[in-house]
């Protein structure tokens, strides 16, 4: 990253903490989704495109390039945060925002279901994480005031409840922070550390999908209680999608690729190219891909335990990885989608257009928002 925007994130984000505070009860609506203990048959990636007309569209990605299931939704509007998860990945099942309150359920199968309510008014923007099993749901209520062209941030609260709303407990509020439950790890949450405003923080969201600028935090589900905290915002910067190994971190003093594992310790994963951009860590593995933009749209993928290198052919953009081997890669100058094969070198070509609401490359076919099956 270049060094004055990685100062200027620094400064945004340092202040940022998760201190446990009292939190007032909003009431949430039961849903009608019932639980799935089916066990999926294959691993997809979750694409959330963009469009221009206030829509996004949800893909699931198989690692044959196929699309196994796909749903349209509304987007918030406004969108004051500007980041966050409008998806979370079960063990069975994608569930996403659609408008501003319903959350539905997607499954590989095609098949589309409304599974939660949650709380809404003209100033409540929500950000949400299901369990693995289908049966709880995270919840973080952002608030914002508006008056006229000023736009000030009210706080929030975050609470865990049963996916129907009920049995809810509130684990966390503040006046000033910024945080939204991301994912599941065991019985803990995994929360994205982030700043009211993250869509001004000039970060694409291939970058930091969940907005976790300021890095995570695990924290007690039950309590809010912090467990462990990874690549806080002194350090470096959180990129690309955490994996069961961890989250890898872009460090500030020394742009080196450190991974911060589930307890919080950090291990450097060797030297990379200069100006390295939109990192991604492999599943299963300490390895990753950087892509350089000293190289004119190359993308490398380097061996964590040794340093060494390899040149992926083409221009291309890296989405991420659906699972280990396999990688999504947007091929720039024949604009398409395909996933990747690092041991076979081929390619496996996706049907999916590119969106002109979708600016780069990186954000053309949509943001890699999350892997199915989810949970770390």
């Amino acid at each position: 990253m270049k060094g004055n925007l990685l100062a200027s994130v620094t400064a945004i984000v340092l202040a940022t903490s998760c201190d446990v505070g009292p939190s007032s009860s909003v009431p949430s609506t039961p849903g009608t989704a019932a639980p799935s203990k089916t066990a999926l048959s294959s691993v997809y990636a979750v694409l959330q495109q963009a469009s221009r007309d206030g829509q996004y569209s949800i893909y699931l990605v198989g690692i044959d390039g196929r699309i196994a299931g796909h749903a349209t939704a509304q987007a918030p509007s406004p969108d004051y945060g500007g980041y966050g998860p409008l998806v979370s990945t079960s063990d069975h099942k994608v569930y996403f925002l659609d408008g501003p309150s319903t959350v539905k359920s997607l499954e590989p199968s095609g098949k589309v279901a409304t599974a939660a309510t949650l709380p809404s008014s003209a100033t409540i923007q929500a950000r949400f994480s299901v369990s693995p099993d289908d049966r709880k749901i995270a919840v973080a209520l952002l608030t914002y005031h508006v008056d006229g062209l000023a736009i000030t941030y009210g706080g929030m609260q975050m609470y865990v409840s049963d996916l129907n709303g009920a049995n809810r407990v509130d684990i966390f509020s503040s006046p000033s922070v910024a945080e939204w439950p991301v994912e599941w790890l065991g019985a803990d949450l995994v929360v994205a550390v982030a700043i009211p405003f993250a869509n001004q923080s000039g970060h694409g969201g291939s970058i930091a999908p969940f907005g976790a600028l300021g890095g995570y935090h695990v924290i007690n589900s039950a309590t809010g209680d912090r467990v462990a905290e990874l690549c806080p915002a002194k350090e470096g910067l959180p990129l690309g999608l955490p994996t069961h190994e961890g989250v890898l971190c872009e460090r500030y003093s020394d742009a080196a690729a450190i991974l911060y594992d589930w307890t919080g310790a950090a291990t450097k994963l060797g030297n990379i190219p200069p100006n390295p951009v939109y990192q991604a860590l492999e599943p299963g593995t300490r390895n990753f891909i950087v892509d350089n933009v000293n190289l004119s749209a190359t993308s490398i993928y380097v061996t964590g335990a040794t340093g060494d290198l390899r040149k992926l052919p083409g221009q291309v953009a890296e989405l991420g990885f659906i699972t280990r081997g396999k990688v999504l890669l947007a091929l720039i100058a024949e604009s398409k989608l395909v996933v990747y094969d690092l041991a076979s070198s081929s390619s496996a070509p996706v049907a999916l257009q590119p969106s002109s609401a979708g600016g780069s490359p990186y954000g053309a076919y949509g943001l890699l928002a999350g892997r199915l099956p989810g949970g770390l």
